[in-house]
């Protein structure tokens, strides 16, 4: 693209603190009444039942393996990386952020140490 890695470093930096500044605004699990509206639409279009959210994990692969614990970072896929877990409705609005782990770590311990899925 013609842009150099510290131009491209500077972008990435910019967007991410941006993403964070608004992150409590945005991104925020549904209440009750959402969960009946999210659901009902879920259950209309696909069968679903009692369904308020699609879960996805993926990696963001690090450059260089971490000084502390590499071990805990290296993936199936031979290369570090940490581990994100992002929830979303029917309509694909971000509802909840888990991002952090260690990139060995399965999409379902994310889940299960998720603030959502504590407080129930």
């Amino acid at each position: 693209m013609g842009m150099s890695k510290g131009a491209i470093n500077n972008c990435v930096i910019r967007v991410s603190q941006a993403i964070l500044k608004f992150q409590k605004k945005v991104i925020r699990w549904p209440d009750e009444e959402e969960w009946k509206q999210i659901g009902s639409r879920i259950k209309q279009a696909h069968g679903f039942v009692n369904c308020i959210c699609l879960i996805g994990g993926t990696l963001f692969p690090l450059a260089f393996a971490p000084t502390l614990n590499s071990e805990d970072y290296f993936t199936q896929k031979w290369n570090y990386a940490i581990k994100a877990l992002f929830v979303c409705d029917d309509t694909a609005k971000i509802t909840l952020v888990e991002m952090g782990w260690p990139g060995s770590v399965h999409d379902n311990w994310v889940w299960f140490n998720s603030n959502v899925y504590l407080a129930k």
